[in-house]
């Protein structure tokens, strides 16, 4: 059975929450909290994974105290693969913020969640009430605060304590699970795997492993693996996944050799362009730009300083953007260039998809020798591109035809190919079915 730390109260009808535990937690000297967390070496989760959350808390303590802690995610995390941890285990994150705001001698904890999924807010009220009802923490003065937003990282304290959602839930199961606690971290695994879905992985394994053992492995051969947006090769699985390993926002895409990785960054990038609020230039235009070099690139229209343009730009907005949303957008766009910068150049001085999944380097045409004059495949054509009657050969406008390929799988006989090759002798004007080898 796979271990289960942060997700051992998600099937229960109750969690393991209690306030007598938390009683006993609280009883503890801040010192001893602290020591505990250093002591089990608990490392933030999410962008800041090489951040040790008991120097946190001294440094916290020692310099900052009265600016309370502020928890949320990363504004990347528009997935909301992460969110899981509260919608089904509020109680335990809580219950990791009320420990810190005591470990770091302050008084208040706000947890901030996306707009996204402000319908959860209710719910994560009435947990947060219920938390802050307990004796043990009015009695200590702690009180807890949920809201719907985004935490504004340039106007916290240098020292202010800042924790993910994912780090709440950890300590709060170190603390529950005592001796038995190790750590581990929640990721989506998406994409060409045989098993996707939300799992709990642990610590020190290679990123190849987690993939076999957590998702099945993969359909056909890998490609390429995102951790959040940050992309690698096939090589990359030999990474070993440990505590200070960023995973992002939670979400491992596989990527199988069938894909064609100028098109999934077309994809990544309006995806992001679509998350961003807008307000940072290095994001809102960067991101856009190079949504539209890919776009270009994918669609036949990439140039050779495109590439260079990709480089300056990615590393322009990795420094320039002001959160994490900005900061990582690049990511997928320098991984696509840096690890596949050969299929690159296919599509732009070879004009070619090496994956053939690109539409504009492709021809569909309707084979002479297999239409039986049907009609569906015109009667699908929202482009009107295909010209035909019953009985006789269909023919594809190249011109007019859009590539969507809607036609394709329409034809019973298998009549409509697609080829990013020569095209065979075709007819030039409409012939009957069977007669157009007699006409050659």
């Amino acid at each position: 059975m796979r271990t289960q730390i942060l997700i051992r109260n998600f099937n229960k009808v109750e969690s393991d929450f209690n306030e007598n535990n938390l009683q006993e937690i609280l009883s503890m000297s801040r010192a001893e909290i602290i020591s505990t967390v250093r002591i089990a070496h608990l490392q933030e989760h999410g962008l800041f994974s090489q951040r040790i959350v008991g120097d946190e808390w001294k440094n916290h303590f020692e310099f900052s105290k009265g600016s309370g802690v502020v928890s949320g995610f990363n504004n990347f995390d528009y997935n909301g693969a992460l969110f899981n941890l509260l919608e089904k285990d509020s109680l335990s994150v809580l219950e990791g913020l009320a420990i810190a705001v005591y470990a770091v001698g302050d008084s208040k904890g706000s947890l901030y969640i996306p707009q996204a999924h402000e319908s959860a807010l209710d719910s994560l009220e009435s947990a947060a009430h219920k938390l802050n009802e307990l004796e043990c923490l009015k009695k200590l003065g702690i009180s807890i605060s949920v809201a719907v937003g985004s935490i504004d990282v340039r106007s916290l304290k240098k020292e202010q304590v800042v924790h993910h959602i994912g780090t709440l839930a950890s300590i709060s199961a170190l603390f529950r699970l005592k001796k038995d606690f190790v750590p581990t971290r929640i990721v989506l695994f998406d994409g060409d795997v045989k098993v996707p879905g939300i799992v709990e992985i642990p610590i020190g394994l290679t990123l190849q492993t987690l993939i076999d053992e957590f998702a099945g492995g993969v359909e056909e051969s890998l490609k390429a693996v995102a951790i959040s947006e940050k992309l690698v090769d096939a090589s990359g699985t030999k990474m070993v996944v440990d505590e200070s390993f960023s995973l992002g926002n939670g979400v491992i895409t596989i990527y199988n050799n069938k894909r064609c990785m100028a098109d999934k960054a077309k994809a990544i990038l309006r995806l992001v362009f679509e998350a961003s609020c807008g307000k940072c230039t290095f994001c809102r235009e960067g991101t856009f730009q190079l949504y539209q070099i890919f776009m270009d690139i994918s669609n036949g229209k990439g140039k050779p300083t495109d590439l260079g343009m990709v480089d300056e730009l990615g590393k322009a907005m990795t420094t320039g953007s002001l959160c994490s949303t900005g900061q990582t957008a690049s990511e997928f766009a320098l991984g696509t260039l840096n690890n596949f910068r050969d299929e690159l150049e296919s599509h732009i001085r070879r004009k070619r998809c090496p994956a053939e999944v690109c539409t504009a380097f492709m021809n569909i045409y309707v084979s002479p020798e297999l239409c039986n004059g049907c009609t569906s495949c015109k009667e699908v054509c929202d482009a009107k591109a295909i010209e035909g009657k019953e009985g006789y050969i269909h023919m594809i406008d190249e011109f007019e035809c859009t590539k969507c390929g809607k036609c394709i799988p329409i034809c019973e006989k298998g009549a409509i190919l697609r080829t990013t090759g020569k095209v065979p002798p075709l007819p030039e004007r409409l012939t009957r079915v069977g007669s157009f080898k007699k006409r050659r």
